[in-house]
């Protein structure tokens, strides 16, 4: 089982405190925020991998409370970050981000 959430979602996943999954995908979301305590960093254990997309200049995160990315949240965790060129919040359109995601659902199945 993996959680995976994008934007509101991503929020949601990266505050996720459950140890039963087998990774973390987050995306548009930069596991940050300056003013609200509860919705900075990773909250799940630390033996979780996880994996965090999001646009460079996404116009909802650039000069913001949240702007900052998921990898420097990562306390010692296993977290690959992938920064996209330009300012679109979605992140399915890019073919790495997809590439990124599905090599890290294929590397953690368990059978």
């Amino acid at each position: 089982i993996f959680l995976i959430g994008h934007s509101e979602g991503g929020i949601a996943t990266a505050q996720s405190t459950h140890g039963v999954f087998n990774g973390l995908i987050i995306s548009g979301w930069t596991c940050t925020h300056a003013r609200t305590s509860e919705f900075d960093g990773i909250k799940s254990p630390k033996r979780i991998p996880v994996v965090a997309v999001a646009s460079i200049d996404d116009g909802w995160r650039k000069g913001k409370a949240n702007e900052g990315r998921c990898a420097n949240k990562a306390d010692g965790r296993n977290l690959v970050q992938i920064d996209l060129e330009g300012r679109r919040h979605d992140t399915h359109h890019s073919t790495v981000a997809r590439d990124a995601v599905a090599e890290f659902l294929t590397d953690r199945l368990r059978p």
